[in-house]
């Protein structure tokens, strides 16, 4: 049986690995200053959130997937803005 306390210690010992990927994604957010943007279609930010929290929690194949969709999504968005 695995106890709590275990199951706590092991998720601080990946907790500064975490903190690296938040603080590498937040560079790269502001390198291409995109922190502050808002797209038009609000599908998007959803999908968006759940990508940069599934790479901080190192889930890698989630982070592409999500990623997928909300480019997926945006292009949709596009394309359905120019029939208009």
């Amino acid at each position: 049986m695995i106890l709590f306390n275990e199951f706590k210690s092991s998720l601080e010992k990946r907790l500064a690995i975490r903190y690296e990927l938040f603080c590498w994604l937040k560079r790269k957010e502001k390198e291409y200053d995109i922190e502050q943007i808002v797209p038009r279609d609000f599908n998007t930010i959803p999908l968006y959130r759940n990508a940069t929290f599934s790479f901080i929690n190192e889930c890698y194949l989630a982070t592409i997937l999500a990623i997928g969709s909300a480019i997926e999504q945006f292009l949709l968005w596009q394309k359905q803005k120019n029939l208009n």
